[in-house]
Parts: structure tokens; C-alpha cells; sequence
């Protein structure tokens, strides 16, 4: 695995995220195990990704691990077959919810948004148990769209969105995404029954602690690679979980989270560089 990687990235094969995974355990986190690889092309790559899919699965539950499943419809060919994207997820969920874990639907480009929401609802009718999604706090119509969802009793995972957009799509300013995060976030805590808090931000998480400090209803959700050191610590205050992804394909993804924590660092700028919309909108 490239030194690039080895920070965001358990490793190259899926036994590497178990290991993560059964480390966090012993520290009280639970793993969300993701399969880098969105964008498919062919039909035989999705049919790869399917069974791999069944494979965390049928390990999750041998190594009788504490994880969840994340996946991007994209790995499955929402990008060119949404019939396909469609039938394969209800197999790998059909397949999970057999062993009781949990699928997360990653929201991923807005250009995906009205699909991916679509197969979650389709999904969330036969197995409303097995199958939760995510939400981009930056997006103009994440408010409209969690109203909906929780509608149904949606599990919900809340993120701020890693993706570049245009202005008309999404919020550009970071303050005021981080203002439209907490108005979700408010959300959540006034209707949902089941969700996730996927943030880094401590001003965020203290204020989430302080809305319901003993409340299981909730967890907090981080990536691998971000406060490492911290969360064992939190783990003891709080449900927490950590997004453990692995693969070969790995370049989009620390791509992205290099980009994102280079601006975290850096002044705040009017408009998001060249080099991040490039990376976000074709990797």
C-alpha cells in the first residue's frame, strides 16, 4: 500500500479492514467497512463488486465482527445501468440482512442524488432493518430530502459532503454549510429514531453530546485516518464508529480527503481550487 494511503486506507484486500475493524472493537468502536472502487464501467466489474459485497459479509459475521457495510450505487453501475444498480443492491442486502447487518448507501455527486435516493427507498420498503443512507448537509435540498426520508423512518447518516458542486446545487461557504449541518442535525434529534453524526468538528460533537449526552438513539461516526489518537477515549462517552475503507483503487478517495484536509489547513478561500473540482468531480 503506497504511504499516500496507509493513513485513510486499512489496505489492499478486505481481511486488512477486518483487522481494523476487530481493533477498533477492542476499544468499543464499531467498523463501517467500505470497498473503494466507484465508477464502474462494465457489468462484469459490478458482478465482482456484488460478490465481494456477500464475501465482508459472510467475514463480518464468521469473525463475529462489529461492523456495518458502506457502499457507492456508482460501484454497482448507477453511472451507466440504473435497472443494475437497482437489482444488486436488493441482492446484497437480501444477502446482509440474512446475517442482520446493516447496508449504508454513501451519497455521492448530486448528479446521483435523485437515483441513489430512489433504490434507498426501494430498498428501505422490504428491508427497512438493513438499510440506512447518507445525507450532504451542503446540499440545497438535503433539507427537503431528510424531511422526506425520516418520513418513512430512514436511517440517516448526516455529513457535510466532501464533493465539489456548483453554486446553484450546494453551499459554498464553509460556515454556512456548517450552519445547515447543525439545522439538520436539529432535525434528527427532534424526529429521527436512528442516526448517524458523521463529523470531526468538536464544536459539533459537544453540541450533539449536550442535546441527549446518555442517548443511544445516535452515534458519532468518524473516518479512519482523523483523530485517531481521540476516539478510543470518546468511544467511552458515546456509540462511535469509524469508516474503515480498503482496496486498490484508492487513489479518488485519499485524493479527496488530502484536498479536503489541505483547505481545513489552509486560509479561507472564495471559491474551492481547480485541482478540487477536478479530483471531486471525475475520481
Amino acid at each position: 500500500m503506497d504511504e499516500r494511503a496507509q493513513r485513510w486506507v486499512a489496505g489492499p484486500k478486505v481481511e486488512d479492514a477486518l483487522q481494523r475493524v476487530k481493533q477498533q472493537n477492542e476499544h468499543g468502536i464499531r467498523g463501517i467497512i467500505d470497498k473503494l472502487g466507484e465508477g464502474t464501467k462494465t457489468q462484469e466489474d459490478v458482478l465482482q463488486n456484488v460478490a465481494e459485497y456477500k464475501k465482508i459479509s459472510d467475514m463480518i459475521r464468521i469473525d463475529k465482527a462489529q461492523a456495518d457495510i458502506s457502499i457507492k450505487l456508482t460501484s454497482l453501475g448507477l453511472g451507466f445501468d440504473k435497472q443494475l444498480a437497482q437489482s444488486s443492491i436488493d441482492e446484497i442486502v437480501h444477502y446482509a440482512s440474512e446475517n442482520n447487518i446493516l447496508i449504508w448507501i454513501d451519497m455521492e455527486h448530486s448528479q446521483y442524488t435523485d437515483r441513489t435516493i430512489e433504490i434507498f427507498k426501494n430498498m428501505h420498503a422490504k428491508y427497512p432493518d438493513n438499510i440506512a443512507i447518507c445525507l450532504q448537509a451542503k446540499l440545497k435540498r438535503t433539507p427537503r430530502d431528510l424531511e422526506d426520508l425520516l418520513k418513512t423512518g430512514s436511517k440517516i447518516r448526516l455529513c457535510k459532503g466532501i464533493y465539489y458542486e456548483e453554486p446553484e446545487v450546494a453551499l459554498q461557504d464553509s460556515d454556512e454549510i456548517r450552519k445547515a449541518f447543525l439545522k439538520q442535525m436539529d432535525t434528527l434529534f427532534a424526529k429521527a429514531k436512528d442516526f448517524g453524526i458523521a463529523t470531526h468538528d468538536q464544536d459539533i460533537i459537544d453540541k450533539a453530546l449536550k442535546k441527549e449526552p446518555q442517548n443511544d438513539r445516535f452515534r458519532l461516526q468518524m473516518l479512519m485516518g482523523v483523530r485517531d489518537n481521540e476516539k478510543a477515549e470518546l468511544a467511552k462517552k458515546h456509540a462511535l464508529e469509524e469508516y474503515i475503507p480498503y482496496g486498490e483503487d484508492w487513489k479518488p478517495y485519499v485524493s479527496r480527503r488530502e484536498i479536503e484536509l489541505k483547505r481545513s489547513l489552509e486560509p479561507k478561500k472564495e471559491k474551492p481550487s481547480l485541482l478540487h473540482k477536478i479530483s471531486s468531480r471525475f475520481f
